[in-house]
């Protein structure tokens, strides 16, 4: 979906960087959201005035944009929302513009650790943001999880029912779509930061976040360290 009646007359022309991706030298602002689920038009609404190009990345939308189209309409319009069904990796490998921040919603959890899928992600959404891009990271915290599993098993739980399955989705998600690696905040400063030279450096982390009506999230701000950018 792209807003219609605009162009980018009053934007300055783009230009192509050496590695074949582009950014525009004017005041444009673009947002990625990877694995957003399922959206609040409201929400959308007001997170598209702070950015002129938003694109939200999830497998679960059911008519979406190719990655050709939402490049069209960056080039043609000065201002777009843009919702795209398929593998992360595939847009962030394809897509040739940049953006000014990365918000990765309950994704990260995603990748397994053990294959190196996390470090992988990490370093596709260094490489489609702007220098001075950041990257948000929303993933559930394990030790809020053990919390829970811990007063189940003391039988202090107010709610079994409820915390059973907030654990159990938590930690497991589903056969189709399970989470394979467990974060905390200091699994986190592991993940992102363990290696010399790293593509982002940890600013802060706010480690009791709520997300859609539960509480068992944390939120990781991410930024480029200074040895990254050129």
């Amino acid at each position: 979906m792209s807003a219609e009646g605009f162009s980018l007359e009053k934007g300055e022309p783009l230009e192509e960087k050496t590695d074949g991706l582009y950014d525009e030298m004017g005041s444009n602002r673009r947002a990625l959201i990877l694995g957003a689920g399922k959206l609040d038009i409201d929400g959308v609404i007001d997170f598209w005035q702070d950015y002129d190009h938003v694109v939200y990345v999830d497998r679960s939308y059911v008519e979406t944009a190719t990655i050709a189209e939402i490049e069209h309409g960056f080039m043609t319009e000065e201002t777009s929302i843009s919702f795209y069904s398929g593998d992360i990796f595939e847009f962030l490998d394809t897509f040739k513009f940049m953006f000014n921040i990365v918000i990765a919603e309950r994704i990260f959890e995603h990748m397994f650790y053990d294959s190196g899928e996390i470090g992988r992600l990490l370093d596709a959404c260094n490489q489609v943001t702007t220098d001075d891009g950041d990257l948000t990271i929303v993933v559930p915290n394990a030790n809020t999880l053990s919390r829970i599993l811990q007063n189940i098993d003391q039988g202090k739980s107010t709610n079994q029912g409820g915390d059973l399955l907030i654990v159990n989705t938590e930690f497991c998600n589903t056969r189709c779509d399970p989470h394979g690696s467990v974060w905390t905040p200091e699994l986190a400063k592991i993940y992102i930061e363990q290696k010399e030279g790293g593509t982002w450096k940890i600013e802060s982390i706010q480690e009791i976040h709520e997300h859609k009506g539960r509480s068992v999230y944390m939120q990781i701000y991410c930024k480029k360290p200074q040895s990254a950018i050129n």
